[in-house]
């Protein structure tokens, strides 16, 4: 009885996405009960839902190995590699799960990341939806649907998508994430707000998502207010570089640019590859008339930067903190930023600004 209450005990946690409690309950448990592929997965899922990648590829790559026919959790764990660039690990587990079944939705799902990995986005959408002909009810499928549609610019249906995966299973928050970029996307920002926070109702651990909460008040000019949120979120995470830059940036933009000086040069000894973090802080020594030291950040991101990958994310930092319009005079579609999201980076679970808009 023991051991099934102190199971209980960890499961309850992670069904509330207390994750950091449900990882330390399970890692009570003895060898022999820890090392089972369901407990496994529970941790793994808890390292995902913690945004720590690495660990999670990790514990779920031991689960491969313990039970190679295992079906269940496995569309997570395909998202985990999606998330650390895995192009060939997912591909393999994709093999993998076609061989042990096409009669579940969870290798549709596998499938359906792997060539979104790719960038192949018609097949992933046609894999996505066989995870759905094959059970209709799976919430996470139109999930993965949905950010798919929405990375080809579908949003219609994609917001759709994300309200049949509510309808599946009202407690799927990704899927109320999904519904606030989209109206974030549509410059809907009140609405994008209100859905962010049905979202971080469910799971009130997720700095993230208060991340997002900060960033649609910033949209509505709330600026005082987006700036609690954004430290409420540094507090629930205080290693998040995400909300880091976006706290700093909102300090910029109601001019307080000693604060975000200082919030842009802590944030570099962690973030020291991001061209972003060093481009903001170009952006600061200009106001404070040093174009000595904006000189150098900017050579910096250039440096780190040297194909532009980036530029769409900068026009839009321009237009959205520092009130500046793109080359061709026109606003961008206020979108960047709230797309430069963090992605973590196979060599550092909180080190890469990309442009995504999944939280899978």
């Amino acid at each position: 009885m023991t051991l099934l209450y102190d199971i209980a005990k960890a499961y309850m946690a992670l069904c509330s996405f207390k994750c950091k409690q449900s990882i330390k309950f399970f890692n009570s448990l003895s060898y022999h009960h820890y090392n089972t592929s369901w407990i496994l997965c529970q941790v793994g899922k808890a390292f995902y839902e913690s945004c720590q990648f690495r660990k999670a590829a990790a514990v779920f790559a031991n689960v491969r190995k313990l039970d190679p026919y295992k079906v269940e959790d496995m569309d997570i764990y395909s998202t985990t590699l999606w998330h650390l660039h895995k192009e060939s690990d997912l591909a393999y587990l994709t093999h993998e799960m076609i061989d042990i079944s096409r009669q579940c939705p969870q290798t549709w799902c596998v499938a359906g990341n792997c060539f979104s990995l790719q960038k192949e986005h018609d097949d992933a959408i046609k894999f996505f939806q066989r995870a759905l002909q094959v059970d209709p009810s799976f919430a996470y499928a139109y999930t993965l649907l949905g950010h798919e549609y929405s990375l080809i610019g579908e949003l219609d249906k994609s917001q759709k998508l994300f309200k049949d995966a509510v309808y599946a299973d009202s407690r799927h928050y990704h899927a109320w994430y999904g519904m606030g970029m989209i109206y974030y996307k549509q410059e809907k920002f009140d609405w994008a707000e209100v859905r962010f926070k049905q979202a971080f109702a469910i799971n009130p651990s997720s700095s993230i998502l208060l991340c997002h909460i900060g960033l649609a008040q910033h949209a509505q000019n709330r600026s005082d207010e987006a700036l609690t949120t954004m430290e409420s979120a540094i507090k629930l995470d205080p290693n998040n570089i995400l909300c880091q830059y976006h706290h700093a940036a909102m300090l910029y933009a109601i001019g307080e640019y000693e604060k975000a000086l200082s919030g842009l040069e802590k944030l570099k000894k962690t973030a020291s590859r991001e061209s972003l973090v060093y481009y903001m802080i170009g952006k600061i020594y200009d106001k404070l008339n040093q174009p000595h030291l904006a000189f150098m950040n900017y050579s910096e991101a250039s440096h780190l930067d040297p194909k532009g990958q980036n530029n769409a994310i900068k026009e839009e930092i321009n237009r959205q903190y520092l009130n500046e319009r793109n080359d061709n005079g026109a606003n961008d579609n206020g979108i960047g930023v709230l797309d430069a999201v963090l992605e973590q980076d196979p060599d550092n679970d909180n080190s890469n600004f990309s442009e995504t808009d999944e939280a899978e």
